[in-house]
């Protein structure tokens, strides 16, 4: 199996208990292996990059649950509207941890 170490650098990176900015996210083969300051990768091209901007990578078990927008729950108001007011919502910026 060819090994591959890629570097996934973004804006910021959320581990579940800290929000670092400047990082890379290093993973081996598909699996986290570090996360370290973006300025301690090597900028030789030995190392392929990947720039998310400015997204926030967060880990795939991260529950994000959004149960209303604008003063509607979901559960309460279930409409076509509701749903709408919560995706503009979230395009708008929507809910912070």
């Amino acid at each position: 199996m060819h090994n591959t170490t890629i570097a996934y650098t973004a804006n910021s990176i959320y581990t579940g208990m800290h929000l670092l900015q400047h990082h890379a996210m290093v993973c081996n083969n598909g699996i986290i292996t570090d996360v370290l300051p973006k300025v301690t990768l090597p900028n030789d091209g030995s190392l392929t990059i990947v720039d998310f901007g400015d997204a926030t990578i967060i880990p795939p078990f991260a529950d994000l649950q959004l149960y209303g927008a604008e003063g509607k729950l979901l559960a309460v108001t279930p409409t076509v509207a509701t749903v709408e007011a919560i995706a503009n919502y979230s395009v708008r910026g929507g809910a912070y941890w």
